[in-house]
């Protein structure tokens, strides 16, 4: 029956992109795609693909023909993987870039809630979510959104309630407003691995960006790619949080070796002494390359 009354139309809402990197960890991300299909509003997906030795990028692109990929060719890290597809979003104009890690699955609504969320705070250059354990029964809290740095020690502190300070969002789910990433730029690529989602969020807020945390959940599992590989974990974190703190701390050279003493120190009273050797040569090996009139990131460590 027509009343006369005019209809209430619901707004279209805009388009979102969705990347996840890959590398030889085809089960994790093949459940993360599927988790996507059901996400509302419909996604676009990216794979970039880090150089998969294994078969994973011929065998997602054969499972999940809608998405669209990107192949590296070599392993370039985080950083370098996201950027790609963020160019790709620039280039097209989508306004919102969602970047997960393969090993997440996002409870159903997720996205809808992240859209809403930055729609409603046009301050927002990105937005975190409540990331819980994805092993175990309950809501172990992972990180509310993100956390802060405490640079003496080369850690960060990830929040467990909205109270805490937020100084970085973690990339594990790091969504992104494409209009800020003009005025800062895309990740840092001499960072190969950890704490470039710092990095980045530190010079959001440097140019007046704010942060925030949104009410959508995922559920983490968390080295998924790094977590059988203990010294090259070390080495990279220990390598990129002496960029880090060159480029944002005020004693830069003195937080990163306290922070190398520190960590090397722990890795070696819990018996892990590869993980202590690779934290000394990430330390060393960030040092040279803040001297470096480059900075390139290897592949690994020596």
């Amino acid at each position: 029956m027509n009343t006369g009354m005019p209809r209430k139309t619901r707004a279209i809402p805009p388009p979102v992109a969705v990347i996840t990197v890959n590398w030889n960890t085809h089960d994790d991300t093949a459940r993360l795609l599927q988790s996507l299909r059901e996400q509302h509003p419909p996604p676009i997906v990216f794979v970039v693909d880090n150089g998969s030795t294994d078969g994973s990028y011929e065998q997602l692109q054969a499972s999940f023909p809608e998405v669209r990929y990107l192949q590296m060719g070599r392993n370039r890290g985080f950083g370098a993987a996201n950027n790609a597809a963020l160019r790709v979003l620039q280039a097209e104009a989508i306004p919102f870039a969602w970047l997960i890690n393969n090993d997440t699955i996002p409870e159903p609504g997720a996205l809808g809630v992240l859209v809403d969320h930055m729609l409603e705070r046009p301050a927002a250059g990105a937005a975190g979510c409540i990331v819980l354990e994805a092993d175990g029964p309950g809501r172990r809290i992972q990180a509310w959104g993100g956390g802060h740095i405490i640079p003496w020690l080369g850690t960060a502190k990830l929040n467990q309630s909205e109270a805490e300070p937020l100084e970085f969002i973690t990339g594990a789910s790091l969504f992104l407003r494409t209009k800020a990433l003009e005025d800062v730029g895309v990740f840092d690529e001499h960072f190969f691995l950890y704490w470039e989602d710092a990095d980045l969020c530190f010079r959001l807020r440097e140019a007046g960006w704010k942060l925030t945390v949104a009410e959508a959940v995922v559920r983490h599992k968390g080295s998924a790619t790094t977590g059988r590989f203990p010294r090259m974990r070390a080495y990279h974190n220990a390598r990129s949080f002496s960029l880090l703190m060159h480029k944002h701390a005020r004693r830069p050279r003195l937080c990163g070796f306290t922070a190398a003493v520190a960590q090397s120190f722990g890795k070696l009273l819990r018996g892990n002494l590869p993980a202590a050797a690779g934290r000394w040569q990430g330390w060393r090996a960030g040092c040279d390359a803040v001297r470096s009139s480059d900075g390139i990131v290897p592949d690994g460590p020596p």
